[in-house]
């Protein structure tokens, strides 16, 4: 009863999500061709610099995004500190594709101080985008994967430990079980220590 009616909610939620999906495809569409031409560029150059490597301005490996506000804002902080760090170094730059690519980040970030049409148009993306990987995004992350290193000078050997959630009929037990996430899956020569 209670699997069923998780994956209820869940099923119900993606629905949800598809149909937002879908509208704000339907909203993005009617302002892509302005903002090609705003920004004279190819769509595939401006979902690049967008939603296309989010990594380059938040984190999204390491960080919860909980709704569509707190994402679009932690991308608006990212995207800024890019252009600063740009402005930065601009003067310097000798290499031709590398200040070209950094005069489209630049004309893009103009476009979204100056013009609300792109600015609404990147928002919508960002929403989107959200959406299409909401429950990656919501999901509780560890600080960070530690490796336990053991061993001397001539022999090192190192073990990955990563955080899992325990259900509280484990803690209460004090039940440990293996991860089994693609990230652990190894060949099968190997062997392991075990208690």
């Amino acid at each position: 009863m209670y699997i069923d009616f998780q994956l209820s909610i869940s099923y119900k939620s993606k629905m949800i999500n598809y149909k937002k999906i879908k509208e704000l495809d339907f909203e993005i569409s009617f302002l892509r061709e302005y903002v090609l031409e705003t920004l004279d560029c190819t769509i595939y150059s401006l979902s690049a610099r967008t939603t296309g490597n989010l990594q380059s301005y938040m984190d999204v490996l390491h960080k919860s995004y909980y709704t569509v506000d707190q994402f679009q804002s932690a991308w608006i902080v990212g995207f800024t500190n890019v252009i600063k760090r740009i402005l930065e170094k601009y003067d310097k730059i000798i290499d031709s594709e590398a200040k070209k690519r950094y005069d489209e980040q630049l004309k893009l970030y103009n476009a979204i101080k100056n013009d609300e049409k792109v600015t609404l148009y990147v928002m919508k993306c960002l929403e989107r985008a959200f959406y299409k990987k909401q429950d990656q995004y919501e999901k509780t992350k560890p600080i960070s994967d530690e490796i336990l290193w053991l061993g001397d000078q001539s022999k090192i050997i190192g073990i990955p430990i990563s955080l899992h959630d325990r259900s509280e009929r484990e803690i209460k037990a004090n039940i440990w079980r293996n991860e089994l996430g693609a990230i652990r899956k190894f060949p099968v020569n190997y062997w392991t220590i075990g208690v």
